[in-house]
């Protein structure tokens, strides 16, 4: 199996995925709790519109909500 298609395929239609030095095996194989909680995560995120238009101050919305869900 391709290490990119071990990304589940709810996650590759919801993001553009880039693969880099197989992280994606490695992850799965490796440490796959962690990948699978990666994935509960990634699934569970939306990047609103709203989120992106607002200021960030020191620090956005976007990366708050992020930090919640893990």
């Amino acid at each position: 199996m391709a290490p990119v298609e071990l990304i589940p395929t709810e996650i590759r239609e919801l993001y553009e995925i880039h693969e880099w030095r197989h992280a994606a095996n490695i992850l799965a194989v490796d440490f796959p709790e962690e990948f699978k909680d990666l994935c509960d995560a990634l699934l569970s995120f939306r990047l609103t519109e709203d989120q992106i238009k607002a200021p960030g101050g020191s620090e956005s919305e976007i990366p708050k909500t992020f930090s919640n869900i893990l």
